[in-house]
């Protein structure tokens, strides 16, 4: 299946959220920052999203978390429905596609503990997303009214 998408246009592209926090020190070790849910849904299945934090002299820290759908329903007592999860890189903007739903969903971006800090910034693709079924589809249908409009010419000419 082709997939007709214009990445590349940055009118296509809405920044929806960001996100920054610093842990607190007890005895000169981070306490663990929480995982950072959004506090709305979204629909679309196209995000980018950029994490960073203050990499400590003489690290080599790629790592910049996971990121994951979180469903809104389906849920068992404190574990709810989500999608795979998908790593995300340190000082790197990158495209996730997440598979076609029609479902509204939330994101999860699950914190790397040892990390003192962390920003995160999160958007959403909101231009042309269309499938080689979709497009053969307008195909047809344009095929289907020229064929009308053919056979209606002919008999109110």
């Amino acid at each position: 299946m082709t997939r007709l998408i214009e990445i590349g246009n940055s009118a296509n592209w809405e920044n929806i959220y960001q996100y920054s926090a610093t842990a607190e020190i007890d005895n000169g070790f981070p306490i663990p920052l929480k995982s950072v849910v959004l506090p709305f849904f979204i629909e679309t299945d196209i995000i980018s999203v950029y994490v960073n934090t203050e990499v400590p002299s003489g690290k080599r820290w790629k790592s910049g978390g996971k990121c994951g759908q979180i469903f809104n329903g389906l849920s068992l007592g404190k574990i709810t429905s989500s999608g795979e999860q998908k790593p995300l890189w340190i000082n790197k903007l990158q495209t996730i596609f997440f598979p076609s739903i029609t479902a509204q969903y939330s994101l999860r971006f699950e914190i790397p503990y040892w990390f003192f800090n962390y920003y995160l910034e999160v958007y959403a693709y909101n231009g042309k997303d269309d499938t080689s079924e979709k497009l053969l589809m307008i195909q047809e249908f344009g095929n289907l009214n020229f064929k009308i409009d053919k056979i209606m010419a002919k008999l109110y000419p």
